[in-house]
């Protein structure tokens, strides 16, 4: 009765053997395997290619073999993990399948499967929802870049979790305040998101793209080298010379970049940012319309 009203199964696996015993409730899927078997390792890779879903297979087949179960329940009470199964009728299913000593010494094992669907999707609805808060939390509603918060975020994490170099722009536009003071804030708008644009054409799809602030952007190149960062600043700094404003604007569009580059400037997102930002405005210094890459 606990099997049927708790479990899809419940296996007795002799680990010494290599063979096990079976109560169902799920006759569906198990029709196929006998109750009472002498090749548990042959059985698992048959299960597994019937039923479980292909991105899970190769990790099922591994964490249900006899060698793994023994090492994982030598330190542990029990041993579980969760998969996506096939169902006949119900189509995708996520299940729980919970080792447990029966027996340590004669090398009997209790196996159960239990079913977690439901709680499964509504974890992962809740994981969606959170994400997209979260984007929406991170997001620059005037660009569609990222903004501060989130680009500090996203790239700080990269900078934590690769040994790579990296390259990091910070771009400052040339003469902005004279675009709103003459034009309005809504061209002044419209030049942002141009610029945005130019920087995510430019910087390519590795490139992490945001607006920190103003009329201030970053990009974050994760695995670039100076030279290829340099190509960039380059390529950013001609494109945004080619952006247009009315025929009556005060002057054309520019910008400044100054560089930074992990591990030689920093590490982390800050040391990085102050070195970079530093740049650009002394790159401003000197005439605008350029990028400086050190100094």
């Amino acid at each position: 009765m606990y099997v049927y009203n708790s479990c899809d199964y419940f296996v007795l696996l002799d680990i010494h053997n290599n063979s096990y015993m079976m109560i169902n409730s799920n006759p569906l899927e198990t029709a196929c395997f006998s109750a009472v078997c002498d090749k548990y390792e042959s059985a698992l890779v048959e299960y597994a290619r019937s039923f479980v879903v292909p991105e899970d297979q190769e990790a099922v087949i591994r964490k249900m073999s006899i060698d793994n179960v023994a090492r994982q329940l030598e330190d542990k009470e029990v041993y579980s993990f969760t998969a996506g199964v096939e169902d006949p009728e119900r189509g995708y299913t996520r299940k729980q399948l919970t080792y447990r000593y029966y027996d340590r010494a004669a090398g009997t094992v209790l196996l159960c499967r239990t079913d977690v669907t439901e709680v499964y999707l509504e974890e992962r609805a809740r994981q969606r929802e959170l994400e997209s808060a979260r984007l929406r939390a991170e997001t620059d509603p005037l660009t569609g870049l990222l903004n501060h918060g989130g680009i500090s975020r996203r790239a700080g994490e990269l900078l934590e979790s690769s040994p790579l170099p990296a390259a990091m722009l910070v771009l400052d536009l040339d003469n902005f305040k004279q675009v709103n003071d003459t034009l309005g804030h809504l061209e002044g708008d419209r030049l942002l998101w141009k610029v945005a644009q130019t920087l995510q054409l430019q910087s390519g799809p590795d490139a992490l793209q945001g607006r920190s602030g103003g009329d201030e952007f970053v990009v974050f190149l994760p695995g670039t080298a100076p030279s290829r960062a340099g190509d960039c600043a380059r390529q950013i700094c001609e494109a945004v010379s080619l952006l247009t404003l009315p025929e009556n604007a005060p002057r054309s569009v520019s910008c400044s970049i100054g560089a930074a580059f992990a591990p030689e400037d920093g590490r982390d997102y800050q040391s990085l940012f102050r070195v970079a930002d530093r740049r650009a405005y002394q790159a401003k210094r000197l005439g605008k319309n350029r990028y400086l890459l050190e100094g």
